[in-house]
């Protein structure tokens, strides 16, 4: 009994991480440059709005982010940078740049729903996977962060069958309470990939939600970035 007990524990750890890195291949872009809007409520009332411009390259694994935000007045030109697992701040009003530390990392990003280490989910590097649940439309999966330093205990993750695409990602504490979740709206398309255009964080403890729009008509897929956009040299131009 024990053995069988061990090996499907065993199997379905395999077959989540094959999941898993089929979730990676449907939504993996070499490079994307687009513009996008984060819009923040609560109770019903629009609280702030905010547009950026989002480059991000694939470099060999290494996934490089930088978004630059071009509205409101006081935010344009102010960035946020990710790559190599580290994140910058620069604030265009102070013309300083900070490296975020570990629990800076896990505060509301612009005061929103999302935090900063939300934009740098990495299923396959950062989790142990297990199935929960499996039925004809989704796969229910269970993620443990490796890291035992972040804010959430473990995430649950439903994946679309028919196209390996994330429909909600649950993020629980240590309380295992549900304090957020994610839910994706809208999802398109593109040259042969998946790319959520609309997607939703909400904050289950104090009502805030914040939504995230992609500007479809903005987006640029495949075409070269340099290197150079993404260093921390390049924040301040």
């Amino acid at each position: 009994f024990s053995f069988i007990f061990i090996l499907c524990i065993v199997t379905y750890g395999e077959e989540a991480i094959s999941i898993l890195e089929k979730v990676e291949e449907a939504t993996k872009y070499k490079t994307v440059n687009l513009e996008a809007k984060m819009i923040i409520n609560k109770n019903g009332k629009e609280l702030s709005k905010m547009n950026f411009i989002w480059d991000y390259k694939d470099k060999n694994g290494e996934k490089y982010q930088l978004m630059r935000y071009t509205y409101p007045a006081r935010l344009k030109g102010t960035a946020i940078l990710m790559k190599e697992k580290n994140i910058w701040y620069y604030n265009k009003r102070t013309n300083r740049t900070r490296l975020l530390s570990k629990s800076a990392r896990e505060e509301s990003m612009m005061g929103s729903s999302f935090s900063y280490d939300d934009m740098q989910l990495e299923y396959l590097n950062d989790f142990y996977a297990e199935i929960l649940e499996k039925n004809a439309k989704t796969y229910i999966l269970k993620l443990s962060p490796k890291n035992d330093e972040k804010k959430y205990k473990y995430i649950i993750v439903e994946i679309i069958r028919k196209n390996y695409t994330e429909k909600n990602i649950k993020y629980y504490d240590k309380n295992n309470i549900n304090y957020k979740t994610l839910e994706t709206i809208d999802i398109k398309y593109i040259q042969n990939k998946w790319m959520p255009v609309k997607m939703c964080m909400k904050d289950n403890i104090n009502g805030k939600e914040t939504l995230l729009e992609i500007q479809e008509d903005t987006i640029k897929i495949g075409e070269d970035i340099d290197d150079m956009i993404f260093s921390e040299k390049n924040l301040k131009r």
